[in-house]
């Protein structure tokens, strides 16, 4: 089977599958292939809903109770509680347009070299400082935060050259590699 049929074929069994049933006139290996996937699903909806139920369900209701209990004891109101800072490590200084974003200066020369440019490194530690100055992201290792978002960056950065270097292939090509892709993300081949 070409990548062109597989592409047809594949199109074909995902719309059948989309709609939620299998026609009558659809083909017997869409129809094997859809009952097998729907079992596997099946068993994996069951496991799932019996782990949370015996993990997340139970420490839920303990989380109620303790709550419960916490709440008929006098506190002061957490709006009044100034945040939580950062723990600063030793050997580390304040970098960033914030000076909020604390790394030591081994660790700054590390993630220039990961990202290759001072100024894109800059930029990085600069948003973090912003998202810590105004609240919405707690951090108590700015250097492994960084290091993640540089992560990321490179993934990102790799995606975009995968994609641009796939560009050079027809549409059928393109259209069987991303229907097989769905199918194997749910099983099926």
């Amino acid at each position: 089977m070409t990548d062109e049929e597989w592409g047809r074929w594949s199109k074909n069994a995902l719309n059948d599958l989309s709609i939620g049933c299998v026609k009558k006139d659809t083909d017997p290996r869409v129809i094997a292939v859809f009952e097998k996937a729907k079992g596997n699903m099946d068993k994996e909806y069951k496991r799932k809903s019996k782990w949370y139920h015996d993990h997340v369900g139970n420490a839920n209701d303990k989380q109620e109770k303790e709550q419960k209990h916490n709440e008929t004891q006098t506190k002061p109101p957490e709006e009044n509680s100034p945040k939580p800072e950062a723990s600063r490590r030793q050997g580390t200084k304040p970098f960033g347009k914030f000076g909020n974003v604390f790394i030591t200066d081994d660790e700054y020369a590390e993630l220039g070299l990961a990202v290759g440019n001072q100024n894109e490194l800059n930029a990085i530690i600069d948003a973090l400082g912003a998202s810590l100055e105004d609240g919405s992201r707690t951090s108590t290792n700015h250097y492994a935060t960084l290091t993640k978002w540089v992560q990321y960056r490179k993934d990102k950065n790799r995606e975009k050259e995968e994609q641009q270097n796939t560009n050079n292939e027809t549409f059928a090509e393109r259209e069987g590699r991303r229907q097989r892709k769905i199918l194997e993300r749910f099983g099926m081949v």
